[in-house]
């Protein structure tokens, strides 16, 4: 009987102090929210930074493991580069009648899950293959009872 007592009786437990709790969630709250607005403040300075348009990359082809040639325009000039590990080399100025650059870029964005697809292959389920086996059967005994 003293165990029933026991059992049913509601525990000791002392309060529990929410106060802690909170202040880690607050804390946790804060960091995330400051290091999602230094990361925007330096994304917005590096943009600024590679905004003057005075420099762009217009075409680069790799001729080598760790050499690449590109064609940049600095201001008015277009300038072929070779570009390696160790140095950058003006190889030549080419006029504007020369370069063929397009006006406009179209930019071609694949779906995710097209990618997808077609890393991960044909999907191979013996169910879904022995379903589909079995449904091919029945077409060809039905195209032979037709002939």
């Amino acid at each position: 009987m003293e165990n029933l007592v026991y059992l049913l009786s509601p525990p000791n437990w002392p309060a529990f102090d929410w106060w802690p709790v909170f202040r880690t969630i607050l804390a946790t709250v804060f960091v995330a929210l400051l290091a999602y607005f230094v990361v925007r403040m330096l994304a917005l300075a590096r943009g600024r930074m590679g905004r003057g348009g005075n420099l762009a990359v217009i075409e680069s082809i790799a001729v080598g493991n760790q050499s690449m040639v590109q064609l940049i325009k600095a201001g008015d000039k277009y300038l072929v580069i070779g570009v390696t590990r160790e140095k950058v080399t003006i190889l030549t100025e080419l006029e504007d009648s020369q370069v063929n650059v397009p006006d406009t870029v179209e930019v071609a964005i694949t779906p995710f899950d097209s990618v997808l697809k077609r890393y991960l292959g044909p999907k191979t389920d013996s169910a879904d293959s022995q379903q589909q086996g079995d449904e091919n059967e029945e077409n060809s005994k039905n195209n032979n009872d037709n002939n």
